[in-house]
C-alpha cells in the first residue's frame, strides 16, 4: 500500500504535460441550441509554420438550411489574420492584424475530468 501511495503521490506531483502535437487537422460537426445552429468546422494548426486555419460551414441556423461559410486564417509570420466569408457564390475578405506567435496546445495542469460524452456512435437496428 506504501508503494501505490508513493506513485499516486509522484505522479501527481510531476504531472505530465498534455499537448496536441505541433500540426494537426480536426474536424467537428457543432450544435447551438440556443440558437437552432448546425455547423461544419475543419481545422488546420501548424506551430512550426506559425499559421492557422479554420473552415466553418453553416449548416442550419434558425432551423433553416444555409450554404454560408468562413475561412480564418492566421498568418502569424505576416501578423494578419484574413477573414472570408462566402455567400450565393461570392467571397469577401477582411484582413486584420494579429500579435503574438501559435504556441503549443496544451491541458492546464488544474484541469480535472468533470465527466464522459459520447463523440461518435454507431447505430445497431
Amino acid at each position: 500500500k506504501i508503494a501505490v501511495a508513493a506513485f499516486l503521490f509522484f505522479a501527481c506531483a510531476f504531472a505530465i504535460e498534455v499537448c496536441f502535437p505541433e500540426e494537426f487537422t480536426t474536424e467537428a460537426v457543432s450544435y447551438l441550441p440556443e440558437r437552432d445552429d448546425v455547423f461544419g468546422s475543419k481545422t488546420w494548426f501548424s506551430v512550426r509554420a506559425q499559421k492557422e486555419r479554420i473552415d466553418i460551414d453553416m449548416i442550419l441556423h434558425d432551423k433553416r438550411p444555409d450554404r454560408e461559410r468562413y475561412s480564418f486564417v492566421l498568418d502569424h509570420p505576416a501578423q494578419k489574420m484574413y477573414e472570408i466569408h462566402y455567400q450565393n457564390k461570392t467571397a469577401k475578405c477582411t484582413i486584420r492584424p494579429i500579435t503574438g506567435k501559435l504556441e503549443k496546445l496544451c491541458l492546464s495542469k488544474k484541469a480535472e475530468h468533470r465527466g464522459t460524452i459520447t463523440i461518435g456512435g454507431v447505430l445497431v437496428s
